[in-house]
């Protein structure tokens, strides 16, 4: 039976993180609405393929809508850590961003990293461009 995704829309805050000393580090997507907080367990090669990614998106986004405003970004690293406590709901397989244009919101999404895509979970983060900068 499939499950339902998990969505919150927008996000107060969003952040990756690693824990642990190097060469054990485990590294997590997090995002928090009100009360909820999500967890996910990611790969570093997931995790550079996120930045990656956001990269691209800007350089797209900049070309296609050069009418948005400029993305601020207040970037305080003390701010972008896990808030604990760190519970994932999954590990992480396919992910990807996605851009809603009328709403100028970015979805961060990750699909569960199972073999039975029935049983697959999917969660969405919806945040602005600064959040995901």
């Amino acid at each position: 039976m499939p499950h339902e995704d998990i969505v919150l829309d927008p996000v107060d805050h969003i952040t990756v993180d690693a824990l642990g000393k190097p060469g054990k580090r485990i590294f997590y997507l997090q995002a928090l609405k009100g009360k909820d907080r999500i967890s996910l367990l990611i790969e570093k090669f997931q995790l550079q393929s996120l930045l990656e990614g956001a990269k691209e998106f800007f350089t797209e986004i900049n070309s296609r809508y050069p009418h948005l405003e400029e993305t601020f970004i207040d970037f305080k690293e003390e701010d972008m850590r896990i808030d604990p406590p760190v519970d994932p709901l999954f590990r992480s397989g396919d992910m990807g961003l996605a851009y809603d244009e009328n709403r100028d919101r970015v979805c961060v999404f990750a699909q569960e990293a199972i073999q039975n895509s029935e049983e697959r979970r999917m969660v969405r983060f919806w945040c602005n461009r600064a959040q995901l900068a």
